[in-house]
């Protein structure tokens, strides 16, 4: 848990406590499953068209899935709801929740690409 100053916005989060507290929000969604969600969302070719974009080395993961407008992909203000609810005696970190989201995308990025079938 970020220290109670950095909470009540008194103080700045410390980067190590920044990736803590963001690896905390990640843990409570499931990378696989969301994989497995996208691959069933998708057509085949339309799949294929996702792997080569995030095999690109010009974009992120996390800039690619943002953009997807699938429910299985959470999005931000999912990892947000989830960060007032664990801290609800401040107000996240915009810190932390983008880099919550950006580790969650990134993780499911790597199964898209890496995996040629996802068990569903």
């Amino acid at each position: 848990m970020p220290p109670s100053e950095a909470l009540r916005k008194e103080q700045r989060l410390s980067a190590r406590v920044i990736e803590r507290t963001a690896e905390r929000l990640v843990v409570h969604f499931n990378a696989d499953r969301i994989a497995s969600g996208i691959v069933a969302a998708l057509h085949d070719l339309e799949l294929v068209q996702l792997r080569v974009v995030l095999t690109d080395a010009h974009r992120t993961s996390a800039e690619v899935l943002s953009t997807l407008h699938l429910s299985v992909v959470p999005k931000r203000a999912e990892i947000d709801a989830l960060a007032k609810t664990m801290y609800s005696k401040a107000r996240a970190s915009d810190e932390v929740v983008d880099r919550a989201y950006e580790l969650l995308l990134t993780a499911v990025g790597a199964r898209l690409a890496l995996q040629t079938e996802l068990p569903i």
